[in-house]
């Protein structure tokens, strides 16, 4: 008896351990989900008949992600100017003793 083979979502780039996470992840939502069409899109993600991608340009899915990228926003921090300075200090440097090597 012979299996098919696993076919990875689509966002995966054919990496099955990360296809699997992204598929763990779904199914999360798809449980906690009060919304029945999140629910059923998301089975249609996980029958690979709707792409990851497609899923995440409706409208019920971007509702339902809505109060996490509000929470996500409220507690990003927008790093100072002295920081970025200094970013910008290191790469300086990095690319420096690149082009030194180069």
């Amino acid at each position: 008896m012979t299996s098919d083979a696993y076919e990875p979502l689509d966002i995966a780039g054919g990496n099955v351990g990360l296809s699997l996470h992204l598929e763990s992840s779904l199914r999360r939502i798809a449980a906690s989900a009060a919304d029945e069409k999140v629910k059923r899109l998301i089975a249609e993600v996980l029958a690979r008949r709707m792409s990851v991608r497609e899923l995440a340009v409706t409208d019920a899915f971007n509702t339902l992600m809505m109060p996490v990228m509000r929470t996500f926003a409220q507690n990003y921090e927008q790093p100072d100017s002295e920081t970025l300075r200094q970013h910008a200090a290191d790469m300086d440097l990095k690319f420096g003793r690149l082009a030194e090597s180069g």
